[in-house]
């Protein structure tokens, strides 16, 4: 079973802030937010072993992106929004992940792959094929020109 892990950008300090996402649902004024349960142990003046609080952070709902259960050739997660170059056979491409339909895609300009069947094929080294993540549609948009 693939980790769920979702990224977005705090809109307080513009830092990245990954853990689980939760939407207010109130479309007239809606709120996003990233994080999660913090499990430490306990302070002297009680009796409980552990405490348990939430550390959620406000993002900017733009930004929010799902990991894809992937990793590239350096161990970097492979998040939705990542800008990803892959070298296949020699021949260099800069893709944009995307998530729809239930799957995972790289978006190339005037291209689309499907991940499902050549996703896999991309990260055996022994065939040629490296993937490597260079940046995000937020941090560096200026990749995909």
């Amino acid at each position: 079973m693939r980790e769920i892990l979702f990224r977005g950008k705090r809109l307080d300090d513009g830092k990245w802030v990954y853990g689980y996402v939760f939407d207010n649902g109130i479309a007239s004024d809606r709120k996003v937010f990233v994080g999660g349960l913090v499990v430490s142990d306990a302070t002297e003046n009680t009796d409980d072993r552990y405490e348990v609080g939430l550390d959620f952070e406000e993002a900017d709902p733009s930004t929010i992106g799902q990991y894809t259960g992937l990793t590239d050739k350096n161990g970097v997660k492979i998040f939705e929004g990542d800008i990803v170059l892959v070298n296949w056979f020699g021949d260099n491409g800069k893709f944009v992940v995307c998530y729809e339909g239930g799957s995972f895609f790289p978006y190339q300009i005037g291209c689309k792959f499907n991940f499902n069947s050549l996703w896999d094929v991309w990260f055996q080294d022994d065939d040629g094929t490296i993937m490597e993540v260079i940046g995000n549609i937020n941090d560096n948009p200026n990749l995909l020109d």
